[in-house]
């Protein structure tokens, strides 16, 4: 249950669109600029090199977060083993950016 719980929570993390806020907090959207994406690439473009890299940074954090969740919640599990953690591991950081691709 609680691994459903986390994927879950790595989904909906993903879902936050960092290009978008940023973007926002300068009262413009990102969006109907450049490429159309909300993503670090054309934040750079449309942004410059600075509002690149906090969105970048913030992409970046919002898939290393889970998998640190991830890490320190099963840390002292000893029946998990190893190949399993780098799998569920990876599940995370997918849900994640599955999620921002999706745009929910």
């Amino acid at each position: 249950m609680l691994r459903i719980l986390l994927l879950i929570i790595g989904y909906f993390i993903g879902n936050i669109e960092t290009g978008y806020i940023f973007g926002k907090i300068h009262k413009m959207d990102i969006r109907n600029y450049g490429s159309g994406n909300a993503g670090a690439t054309n934040t750079l473009r449309v942004l410059g090199a600075k509002a690149g890299l906090v969105v970048f940074l913030g992409d970046f954090c919002k898939s290393l977060i889970p998998c640190l969740v991830v890490r320190f919640i099963f840390r002292d599990n000893i029946k998990l083993k190893l190949y399993l953690y780098v799998i569920y591991r990876a599940w995370c950081g997918t849900w994640a950016q599955l999620s921002f691709l999706s745009g929910i």
